[in-house]
């Protein structure tokens, strides 16, 4: 979605819920405890946990060398990814050739052990929605597939970074290529982070810009503000129809966030609505469906002083259109900063002057 509220307010309420990794599906906050070292791969794997796995010990299957073995994109399902100890990381695997997969062999480096995970723990990519991010493309499990599997890091893992390989194989034994991918965890919290938790905060408003394929998509909301949208629509009368004039509203009635020192956060935002009713719309009357939706959201925040950016992770349970439900857990960063006395957040992607490039500054003030 192309702003934060948006990653509320589009989503089907009985499809996805929020939530955090853990046994009490609570966002997890590092207890004070002894810290595991993240050089320690097999401590890590004991203590990592992933849906619907089975730990085994030894190196898993080599891949095989059969013309018909399935095919993973050379570099890996994913970019070097960013994770907090406590929370998930999802994992994408970009199987290529469209060969049908059994499941997926994944290994900390250095580990005397690995976890096979069956492809019905797995999820396709698709869906996906963000702070700063639009919605990708769903895709299925056919030819280039996307699968996801989310890895829950230990609560009390030190700060470090460790990397995994992983392969697909098939139910006859054929195992792909191999491809990693490295996490960095950060830390809860941060060092003169103290600006961020001295309020709550409110949404004032959002604009974002966005170059792609040399078009422009530029937008900016504000907070209170009705926005409409008028269009001619054809409508069915017996055996003709008719064009009639359309006019659909939204509004975000607020956005709050409130973070706390523990390296928490919560964020709510009430949006309203008032679209077409399709199905009861005629010549003789046009019917308009209103909602108010109030949505909720629990995850973790980290902040590097030196750099300017926060971490924030949560977890969503999705269900696709199988009816299969996953957890992917969403890592978004952004460039804070406080300017007189309000906060500023900046999502950006790619690099101006490029194919694509995307930006989006966020404004909010101390919640009244």
């Amino acid at each position: 979605m192309k702003k934060f509220f948006r990653l509320f307010a589009f989503m089907v309420i009985s499809a996805i819920v929020f939530s955090a990794c853990g046994d009490d599906d609570s966002t997890k906050v590092a207890p004070e405890e002894v810290k595991l070292s993240i050089n320690d791969p097999d401590a890590v794997s004991q203590a990592m946990s992933v849906s619907g796995a089975t730990l085994k010990e030894g190196m898993p299957p080599s891949p095989t060398s059969d013309a018909a073995s399935p095919i993973l994109n050379d570099e890996g399902g994913d970019e070097k990814g960013i994770a907090i100890a406590g929370n998930g990381r999802t994992i994408y695997v970009n199987e290529t050739s469209g060969v049908s997969i059994a499941g997926i062999y994944l290994q900390i480096q250095g580990a005397s052990s690995y976890f096979d995970i069956p492809v019905s723990s797995t999820s396709v990519e698709g869906g996906r929605v963000g702070f700063g991010r639009r919605a990708r493309t769903k895709k299925t499990k056919t030819m280039n597939s996307w699968y996801g599997f989310n890895l829950e890091i230990p609560a009390n893992l030190e700060a470090g970074e460790f990397c995994v390989s992983y392969c697909v194989y098939t139910t006859d034994g054929l195992v792909s290529n191999v491809a990693q991918v490295c996490i960095i965890v950060k830390e809860f919290g941060g060092d003169d982070s103290e600006f961020l938790t001295a309020n709550a905060w409110e949404l004032v408003s959002s604009t974002y810009y966005e170059l792609y394929d040399g078009q422009v998509d530029t937008d900016t909301t504000i907070v209170g503000q009705l926005n409409s949208n008028t269009y001619d629509y054809q409508v069915t009368c017996g055996d003709s129809s008719a064009v009639v004039s359309i006019t659909e509203t939204d509004r975000l009635n607020y956005l709050y966030i409130a973070m706390s020192s523990n390296g928490a956060f919560t964020a709510e935002d009430e949006y309203y609505e008032k679209s077409l009713d399709h199905g009861n719309s005629n010549c003789q009357s046009i019917k308009y469906d209103e909602t108010t939706l109030v949505y909720t959201i629990d995850g973790a925040w980290s902040y590097d002083a030196a750099t300017g950016e926060m971490i924030l992770i949560y977890n969503e349970e999705e269900t696709d259109d199988q009816g299969n439900t996953y957890i992917e857990t969403e890592v978004e960063t952004t460039k804070v900063s406080l300017v007189d006395g309000n906060l500023i957040w900046i999502f950006q992607e790619g690099e101006e002057g490029s194919d694509y490039y995307y930006k989006d500054i966020m404004t909010f003030k101390p919640k009244q």
